[in-house]
């Protein structure tokens, strides 16, 4: 038993869980880089640019006794970060935001699209389709980096300062979830290209005539 204690200790899990991270990010920018080489690029950037930035303003409301011992913010600047933290972490709500906008630019043109070309055979193609879901996907990607970049610079921070309560243990819970985060952010983006993929259907092939064809028929009173 105490030897399972010893091979489970934090020191051990914590660099296995990141090394798993990383594995399953590098297998997701293998796949990335063909089509969108630039995205990658840019995630990362980004989330490193966050987390010094994240760093920096820690050290500076430090310096200025915005920030205590305890990584707590005071005073008005105190609940100007508070704020900002909790707007950081408002992913739930950026979903939801995402989501709204897709139902509301595409909802209304799909039924349209379908209503229409099967009682009327009249149809018209949804619009702006692949533009609307490639900047709702980017918005996602970008809200889980972000995220993610403030974690890795707070664990940063809070460890080589040694707030109260972020010892090591603590700092590699930081430094896995802003992992797990930017996985997110990655996958998220590979949607990117199975969309680009679906859009690039040969229309000699199968699945392109069906479509053809599908489509013709919503649109046979058009011509």
């Amino acid at each position: 038993m105490e030897i399972t204690k010893d091979f489970l200790h934090w020191t051990v899990v914590a660099p296995c869980l990141l090394l798993l991270l990383l594995v399953a990010i590098h297998c997701i920018c293998k796949d990335l880089i063909p089509r969108h080489v630039d995205y990658v690029r840019h995630v990362w950037y980004f989330y490193f640019l966050i987390a010094v930035l994240t760093v920096l303003v820690g050290m500076f409301c430090i310096h200025i006794d915005v920030i205590d011992a305890e990584g707590r913010a005071h005073g008005l600047a105190g609940d100007v970060l508070n704020k900002l933290l909790e707007f950081v972490f408002a992913l739930k709500e950026d979903l939801m935001l995402g989501g709204g906008a897709v139902a509301l630019i595409l909802g209304p043109q799909v039924a349209s699209y379908l209503f229409s070309g099967v009682l009327s055979g009249c149809a018209v193609r949804p619009k702006y389709t692949g533009a609307v879901f490639k900047f709702v996907t980017l918005s996602f990607a970008k809200s889980f980096t972000t995220a993610a970049g403030v974690m890795l610079g707070l664990g940063t921070l809070g460890w080589g300062v040694g707030w109260t309560g972020m010892a090591g243990k603590q700092a590699a819970t930081e430094f896995l979830l802003s992992g797990f985060l930017l996985l997110l952010a990655f996958h998220i983006l590979t949607s990117i290209a199975e969309v680009a993929s679906i859009g690039e259907v040969p229309p000699t092939s199968r699945l392109g005539a069906l479509w053809a064809k599908i489509d013709g028929w919503m649109t046979r009173n058009t011509r």
